[in-house]
């Protein structure tokens, strides 16, 4: 039965008394509360004590609200998703096999006259745009609603190619945001990232490439082989050590057959600047002397001076950034000065 499952009343006893609990079959506590509400659809049954809001896309009814203190504390988790002024059927308690259900916004739950343990709280699905937040299956749905049959014709369009290089403006966009320490611009950069990586998969389950759960349980499956110490018997103790054991693990999924096919395994696409940091890192971990390996001027010189950088905790592609964009304003600011001199 659904509800002494889940009940946490039932599960404590359970835990203290294992041999004297029984569990029989019976009508389920949220069952009249549910046909009171008229819900249709999912419907996600949790006691307040263990709420926790990670899925808007059905019914939400909240059971065991047995104190204003316990409605405040749900009041609190739901609010940014539902906002102030939803209206929700607060269950009144009762001793009653029948439940009546009053209508009040969701700023009033923790307000109302009387609570016990039957007391509950029923939210109704909510519309996209009626939510103040929405959650990862939010934008899956925005995906399947824009690609589907009455969508947008330029979402329609797009496939694994045009797509590409989107991710990639995205992602400097995102690097762009943190060096700023712009926090809210960096969410909704790293948004944009998230829009390709649903925007891909959809477009793969249509051609049958991969889908999204392909993308879910691939990095799933990566964090923990790569995560030896955690999920494994390996130890590590230091962060330089994870990253010994990560290139290990990396050579065994690979089958590198020596460390000249880890450096090529480094990403072609990435920029050169990056790209040259990662190689001398690869190599300085693998004991080798760079400036030995580098030939040639002017060449010689910019892959030291690369590793120069690295080595003193700098990037070299954030700061030629940086002096790009330095020229940049000394520019403007000598033609400004020079407008205002004539």
């Amino acid at each position: 039965m659904l509800d002494a499952l889940t009940d946490t009343t039932v599960q404590a006893l359970c835990e203290k008394h294992p041999e004297d609990v029984i569990i029989e079959g019976g009508m389920p506590v949220s069952a009249p509360l549910l046909q009171a509400a008229k819900a249709r659809g999912a419907v996600r049954v949790v006691s307040a004590t263990d709420l926790e809001v990670t899925d808007t896309q059905g019914g939400l009814l909240i059971t065991e609200l047995s104190t204003p203190y316990l409605a405040g504390e749900c009041k609190l988790k739901l609010t940014p998703w539902y906002g102030d002024e939803t209206e929700v059927l607060f269950f009144p308690p009762t001793s009653k096999a029948h439940r009546e259900a009053v209508r009040i916004p969701l700023w009033e739950m923790d307000r109302q006259k009387k609570y016990d343990h039957t007391a509950a709280l029923y939210l109704p699905p909510a519309p996209l745009q009626a939510r103040e937040r929405h959650d990862f299956y939010d934008l899956v749905r925005i995906m399947q609603l824009l690609r589907g049959q009455n969508g947008c014709p330029w979402d329609k369009e797009q496939t694994h190619d045009t797509l590409s290089r989107y991710l990639i403006e995205e992602a400097y966009e995102v690097s762009q945001a943190v060096s700023e320490r712009d926090w809210e611009h960096v969410a909704d950069e790293l948004g944009d990232v998230l829009l390709q990586i649903v925007f891909q998969s959809d477009i793969g389950e249509q051609y049958g490439t991969f889908e999204l759960s392909d993308v879910t349980s691939g990095i799933v499956s990566k964090m923990l082989r790569r995560h030896e110490h955690i999920f494994g018997s390996v130890r590590c103790d230091t962060a330089a050590e994870v990253l010994l054991n990560w290139e290990k693990v990396k050579q065994r999924e690979r089958g590198t057959a020596g460390f000249a096919d880890t450096l090529r395994a480094v990403s072609l696409s990435l920029p050169a600047l990056l790209r040259a940091e990662k190689v001398m890192k690869k190599l300085e971990a693998h004991g080798d002397d760079i400036a030995a390996l580098t030939e040639g001027n002017p060449q010689k010189e910019l892959l030291l001076l690369v590793d120069r950088l690295r080595r003193e905790g700098r990037s070299a592609e954030e700061e030629l950034q940086r002096a790009v964009t330095v020229l940049v304003s000394r520019t403007e600011e000598t033609e400004k000065a020079l407008t205002s001199e004539n």
